[in-house]
């Protein structure tokens, strides 16, 4: 696998999700998504996903996060290093206890679908089976203020908002209740963020 070429990110911890692009519309346009919820080569961690479109993830285009991704450090993407005099754009994201989640689980394909424990209600997630095609599933709690969640929109189209009975949010994650494959079959990573965090919100 490629050495790693990083930068400074300032969080502290080692990041739970990257994504990178090239704001110059280069000849490697891609939204490049890394986390570490599926990795099948747990030697380099170097799997990714594009956040614009529906492909599973895989490893041609990352380098080695196994050394690359610090408390100091973010690796790059392969292909965005070596466009000289490209701008890319960079948000690096780590779990915070009470407001943000990072994370992977496996679907069942049961109605009685997998409990995803985060530990806050979710007003936010994003969902993407990552060992296979399909959609970047976003529901929130905004749209959909009861259950079960349905209102969602896909982060790799332009569509406009549909409807499909999908989750639960709960009080310490989301409930998956339906089959399909976008968010309940095969290996799942998600990201998940409250409205407030929960450990320093104030009654009202």
């Amino acid at each position: 696998a490629e050495a790693p070429h990083t930068v400074a990110h300032g969080l502290g911890k080692v990041p739970a999700w990257v994504i990178i692009k090239d704001r110059d519309g280069g000849s490697y346009p891609h939204w490049n998504v890394w986390h570490p919820g599926y990795q099948p080569d747990q030697t380099y961690l170097n799997y990714q996903l594009f956040l614009q479109l529906t492909n599973g993830s895989n490893n041609q285009g990352w380098t080695r996060a196994d050394t690359g991704m610090t408390t100091n450090l973010f690796a790059l993407p392969v292909y965005q290093y070596t466009e000289n005099g490209k701008s890319y754009i960079a948000y690096i994201f780590n779990s915070v206890e009470g407001y943000s989640k990072f994370g992977s689980y496996n679907g069942n394909a049961g109605t009685d679908g997998p409990m995803v424990y985060t530990g806050f209600r979710p007003a936010w997630v994003i969902i993407k089976r990552a060992d296979s095609t399909s959609s970047w599933w976003m529901q929130d709690t905004k749209r959909s203020t009861s259950n079960v969640a349905d209102e969602y929109l896909i982060a790799d189209g332009a569509q406009a908002e549909s409807t499909y009975t999908a989750i639960d949010f709960v009080s310490n994650g989301f409930k998956v209740r339906n089959t399909s494959s976008s968010f309940n079959s095969g290996n799942l990573v998600y990201a998940a963020f409250a409205e407030a965090s929960f450990k320093y919100s104030n009654a009202r």
